[in-house]
């Protein structure tokens, strides 16, 4: 297991977004499938800080933190909200937010989490073939943002971040060359000059050989 100790290791919202970064790639080096526990209680945490998912010695889970370990659990096994009506001591206005986050987390993103759906699963997967941008995860966001693309076959990459008008905010990869496989990127919402953006739609291009993708991102203060 990963702890956090306030004071010893980096903020939590550090901590976390190293282990969001590492565990999509870790994952796709192996062909693993995510259970998203951690990103759950990082959306949790945001947005209601005052519900308390370490148990005081801040290592471990709380009840409350377990119940949503759980809830995602069921929901990457299954595919579906759990709706059950067992919470324990749980007040039930949290336990059902429990199961609304994780089956947010989980059901929107199932790709990201290398999750193949229920109604494909008789077939066999391959890996992709084409060249391929992917939607960046999270999205809105408004600290940092994961870019995701595929190459079928080594290649120079360059990848770009535009705002809504057409014009160049910053370079992420300038003629870089890369292997094939999938290749994750994260964009930290600021331009050239290392200066925050301001709220909206930017335009995320990937060239390679010739070939444009594009995919549309919001940033949000």
């Amino acid at each position: 297991g990963i702890a956090w100790v306030p004071g010893y290791t980096d903020t939590y919202e550090d901590m976390q977004g190293k282990i969001y970064q590492n565990s999509l790639i870790f994952a796709s080096d192996l062909d693993l499938t995510i259970a998203p526990v951690g990103w759950s209680w990082y959306r949790v945490i945001r947005e209601n800080p005052q519900i308390e998912l370490f148990h005081s010695d801040m290592s471990h889970a709380s009840l409350k933190g377990s119940y949503l370990a759980a809830c995602v659990f069921y929901a990457t096994l299954f595919q579906e909200e759990l709706s059950s009506t067992y919470y324990n001591s749980i007040p039930s206005s949290q336990a059902q937010y429990f199961q609304a986050i994780a089956s947010s987390v989980v059901l929107d993103s199932l790709s990201l989490w290398r999750i193949v759906p229920t109604s494909v699963k008789k077939f066999k997967t391959t890996k992709p073939s084409e060249f391929e941008l992917f939607q960046n995860y999270p999205n809105p966001f408004n600290s940092s943002t994961t870019i995701k693309f595929h190459l079928p076959k080594p290649a120079n990459i360059e990848l770009k971040i535009f705002d809504i008008n057409g014009e160049l905010i910053t370079t992420i990869i300038n003629s870089v060359h890369y292997s094939p496989g999938d290749h994750y990127i994260r964009w930290n919402g600021r331009d050239a000059q290392k200066i925050e953006v301001s709220s909206g739609f930017y335009i995320c291009r990937l060239e390679s050989n010739n070939t444009s993708l594009t995919k549309k991102l919001l940033f949000l203060k």
